[in-house]
């Protein structure tokens, strides 16, 4: 009989069991962290391998070794049903087992966990509406500012949520309402017709209303225009001229001589009534400037004339007289005729003075940003040809150091005046030249050059009147 060799024993489950290893073979030798198993029939050992960190030795039954494996349902065998693995639902710790949840088992919930839930008896038109941090769920009727949005009309609503005074609500669908808007006074509301909208209208006399108005509601009572309309609203039956004799009365004239100067209308003062014409026409009012013109009237014709020492009456003369009271012989003892000048017109024996002028201003401030160049200012298009007197103003500044400032009136050619100005630094100072120019080259301007610093300027509005920049020429001749 061979040796055999007790190499150590340890307890499973209160049985106790011993590893020998026969010393005849290599099978004694056990790895690290294995677990021997038998084999049988006093043939040896051989070894589960180890499990994962947590894995428990679990029987595969009689036929098969057992394995290292994850605790899952089938090792605890069936269970009654709603019932889970926990400790003791009160008391100390103790050993897990298989019971049925209690409310101890359920944390409370809170605004970030979820928790236990009491139950809830349900009340008619009422809602959850909180859930305190004991699982405690309360219950109110909810009111209008817990529901948003807007009710339709389907829902019992208006379908509306914004409304302006004078708004009225009518169906535009067979389920929704629309609000149709107030209007200007002097309007009433007309129907569509059936299946249309209504709208705010005027009331059409010819489509809205049927009948005839009487008399007692201001109408005439009459359905066709006739003389019987008139009858009907005035309640005459007399026939003749009718005349308005006061207040709301009125009579009737005789058609023969029943209308007298004193029924026809007014006409205008020193006016004429009659007919002005050479051929039979109906009484009408003229003046004499209506009349028509003689061209050359002769000594005996007779004109109509208001008399200004008489209070301008309406007087005749010949035209002999008024030729001879009316007529120049000389001005200022000169006689012949008279040569008219440039700017002097006549019309119907009157002369008249006509001078032509230009203005104009700059409508924006203009650099003088090189000190060797003139830059243009204002200017006027005057033409080439006449004598003209031309004036001009600008408003000139440098911000960048003291400066002086030269300018001069001109036409592009001929220097007609010229000046300057000494500034401080960003003080404002004014430049005016004048004078006169026969048949101008070009445009009169005024043009200015800064000879210190490329920092002035000609201003256009340093004063907030936008004429800081302005030349105007007025021809003489």
């Amino acid at each position: 009989m061979s040796k055999m060799k007790i190499l150590r024993s340890f307890a499973v489950a209160s049985a106790a069991f011993f590893i020998a290893c026969n010393p005849v073979s290599a099978q004694w030798q056990t790895p690290d962290h294995s677990v021997p198993i038998g084999r049988g029939s006093g043939t040896g050992f051989k070894f589960a391998a180890p499990g994962v960190a947590g894995q428990s030795l679990v029987s595969n039954g009689a036929s098969s070794d057992p394995t290292f494996q994850t605790i899952a349902g089938p090792a605890f065998g069936t269970q009654t049903a709603n019932t889970v693995f926990s400790g003791p639902t009160s008391g100390g710790a103790a050993n897990p087992t298989f019971r049925a949840l209690v409310g101890a088992d359920l944390p409370n919930p809170s605004a970030s966990t979820l928790g236990g839930v009491q139950s809830k008896t349900s009340v008619a038109s009422q809602w959850l509406n909180s859930i305190s941090t004991s699982g405690v769920p309360t219950s109110t009727q909810p009111a209008f500012t817990d529901i948003s949005g807007t009710a339709t009309a389907a829902q019992g609503g208006t379908g509306q949520s914004v409304f302006v005074i004078g708004d009225l609500l009518q169906a535009n669908a067979t389920s929704t309402l629309a609000r149709l808007a107030a209007v200007a006074t002097g309007n009433v509301l007309i129907s569509g017709g059936v299946g249309v909208v209504s709208s705010w209208g005027k009331v059409g006399l010819t489509t809205h209303v049927s009948g005839t108005l009487p008399v007692a509601n201001g109408g005439t009572n009459c359905a066709v225009a006739s003389g019987t309309c008139v009858d009907n609203i005035s309640g005459f039956a007399s026939t003749g001229f009718l005349t308005r004799t006061g207040a709301g009365t009125y009579a009737f004239q005789s058609t023969t001589n029943g209308i007298t100067r004193a029924n026809l209308a007014q006409v205008a003062a020193n006016s004429f009534s009659g007919n002005a014409t050479t051929s039979l026409a109906n009484e009408s009012a003229f003046t004499i400037t209506s009349l028509t013109s003689k061209a050359s009237p002769v000594t005996g014709d007779l004109v109509v004339i208001e008399d200004s020492a008489a209070a301008g009456q309406l007087k005749k003369a010949t035209v002999g007289s008024i030729a001879s009271a009316g007529s120049v012989s000389s001005i200022a003892g000169n006689t012949g005729a008279f040569t008219l000048g440039t700017g002097l017109t006549n019309s119907v024996n009157d002369i008249r003075v006509s001078i032509s002028s230009l203005t104009n201003s700059i409508g924006a401030n203009v650099p003088l940003n090189n000190t060797a160049n003139y830059f243009d200012g204002p200017s006027v298009a005057q033409g080439t040809s006449g004598t003209w007197v031309a004036s001009g103003s600008v408003l000139v500044q440098d911000t960048t150091g003291p400066a002086a400032i030269y300018c001069k009136l001109w036409d592009g050619t001929t220097v007609i005046a010229s000046g300057g100005y000494g500034l401080a630094t960003s003080v404002v100072g004014s430049v005016s030249l004048s004078g006169v120019i026969t048949s101008p080259a070009g445009n009169i301007r005024m043009s200015c050059r800064d000879v210190s610093t490329t920092g002035g300027i000609m201003l256009f509005n340093g004063t907030g009147n936008s004429k800081d920049g302005t030349v105007s020429a007025f021809r003489i001749q």
